[in-house]
């Protein structure tokens, strides 16, 4: 017979083990084809394991410059740990976000026990959340950085905020941000803001107890800052702070007042800051974390955004909660103050940026509202006599939308995912190297990043590669498209194809298919 010592771990080992088969299940043909970023991230890691190098030919670098944005090296770290075991493939590619994912759910499950020091219902139900809710799912089928990132940060928190410190268990956490800052750029942005909330934390007086984190922390910034300046340099590219349009709508909202109000009213900090305030508030809003999601296909399903309505009710209702026990009751746990403090930041890093509300920059934000969702439920469900009837209520309704989600998922996404990835380019690239009377290819790119996806289904040597790759300069934020590889030259329209080149390698949108068009040597007839 189970003693019930037992039962709540073995409930937390089947949230995880079927959290694990939704991540799991076909991951490598689901979506269907790797998109720009995961190709990049799989590429370089593949180069580095072989040769030490980046695409670039850098030696094992802290920033992979890849087409111009920048990944930092952590999820390429860990592929190459999972190329040893399992080889080159697209499932090893989505490998260390499955694991994050599925890690994530024993991860809410012990923030919300070891930190905000819920019960172990409410525990377990924050994890259950997690297995389930779509951004996590989503997220964890795909290789996102931020993923793996997310991971390593909040294991960090979990072993930083406990009730008694431990001097083992915090260098096991500086060791897990540092991770995080050289997987994601969102962890490094957020630093500052955990050692101010460590600080409280701790007791502001007690030097002795945060002393050695609040020093860790330090360190951990300012090697972050000064190893990934390259990174920082780029990815201020996409800030409100230097987007011209943007700078151009700050002179005519300063032209605009005139006098004493313009040095009040008109100036930057109040500009600036009534964009950031709407970028929060869209952030928050049901359109995009329950109806539509942001405006990128890759970070959420067509038709779906990151939250059920359940969840998205709960975590307002648990947000209300917190503040009401802050400012207007006696009940000022540190806990409720330290985790509307993170709530209050996470959604900087996404704020800032020109395309916000931004998923990828958000997750840390997505984590914290499962805890208040939580929060929201224990408020319907803290009486006993109402307990009974509301909590199964809650549970069948969060069911029932991830039911429906995960039916669109494993039924429909397969096409539509084939669709926004253009995922029929692996077996006719592969078809085009085999064929020895294909000399030379010319593949239609408008968007310049098909060489990296070439490259990587073709597993081209580190040889091949390097001996013929060719890239565009720069174009106005710093990105290098590819221009030539192996037999591939990469062309932004079907007329761009030179008469030598035997072969075109186009996306027929009409067919959802990529097509290739052979034509006798010398000869250049217009594409039909």
């Amino acid at each position: 017979m189970l003693k019930r010592k037992h039962f709540f771990p073995l409930i937390l080992i089947l949230l995880v083990a079927g959290g694990f088969l939704l991540r799991f299940w076909n991951v490598g043909q689901l979506p269907s084809g790797l998109n720009r970023d995961e190709a990049a991230l799989a590429y370089n890691a593949l180069l580095l394991k072989e040769t030490g190098k980046d695409e670039w030919g850098k030696t094992w670098p802290l920033a992979l410059e890849s087409f111009g944005d920048y990944k930092l090296p952590g999820y390429p770290w860990l592929l190459i740990g999972v190329y040893a075991l399992i080889g080159y493939n697209d499932t090893a590619v989505r490998l260390p976000s499955v694991l994050a994912g599925t890690l994530l759910i024993t991860a809410a499950y012990f923030f919300a026990r070891k930190v905000l020091h819920i019960n172990q219902i409410f525990s377990l139900l924050a994890a259950f959340f997690v297995a389930i809710e779509p951004v996590f799912f989503f997220y964890s089928r795909m290789a996102f950085e931020a993923n793996a990132a997310l991971l390593f940060f909040v294991i960090a928190l979990i072993l930083l905020f406990q009730k008694k410190e431990n001097v083992l268990r915090d260098f096991v956490a500086l060791f897990c941000l540092t991770l995080a800052i050289f997987t994601y750029n969102t962890p490094l942005l957020l630093l500052p803001f955990v050692l101010i909330a460590l600080v409280y934390w701790r007791g502001w007086s007690k030097w002795r107890v945060w002393l050695f984190s609040a020093v860790g922390i330090c360190i951990i910034l300012l090697i972050g800052l000064t190893s990934l300046l390259v990174l920082s340099k780029q990815k201020s590219g996409i800030t409100i702070f230097s987007d011209e349009s943007i700078w151009k709508q700050s002179v005519d909202y300063y032209n605009h007042f005139s006098g004493i109000e313009q040095k009040i009213l008109g100036n930057r900090v109040v500009f600036y800051g009534q964009i950031i305030v709407l970028h929060y508030v869209q952030t928050l809003s049901p359109s995009f974390l329950v109806q539509r999601g942001g405006t990128h296909p890759w970070h959420q399903l067509p038709g779906f955004a990151h939250f059920s309505w359940t969840i998205y009710v709960l975590g307002i209702m648990g947000i209300a909660v917190v503040l009401w026990q802050i400012f207007f009751t006696k009940k000022r746990k540190k806990e409720f103050v330290v985790l509307a403090f993170f709530l209050l930041i996470s959604p900087l890093p996404a704020a800032i940026t020109v395309d916000a509300p931004h998923a990828t920059r958000s997750l840390f934000f997505f984590f914290l509202f499962i805890l208040f969702a939580i929060k929201g439920m224990e408020l319907f469900t803290q009486k006993h006599r109402w307990f009974c009837i509301l909590f199964p209520v809650i549970i069948f309704c969060v069911c029932v939308e991830g039911l429906n989600y995960f039916v669109h998922y494993f039924q429909q996404y397969p096409e539509e995912s084939r669709q926004i990835l253009k995922s029929s380019y692996e077996p006719i690239i592969q078809e085009l190297e085999k064929d020895s009377a294909v000399k030379k290819v010319a593949v239609v790119d408008d968007g310049g990043y098909q060489y990296i996806l070439t490259a990587w289904y073709l597993k081209m040597s580190p040889n091949v590669f390097f001996g013929t790759v060719d890239k565009h300069l720069p174009d106005r934020i710093g990105f290098r498209y590819g221009y030539k590889i192996g037999k591939y030259r990469f062309v932004v329209s079907p007329n761009d194809r030179f008469s030598n080149e035997d072969t075109l390698l186009f996306w027929d949108a009409q067919k959802k298919t990529w097509i290739d068009q052979h034509f006798s040597p010398g000869i250049r007839p217009p594409l039909q």
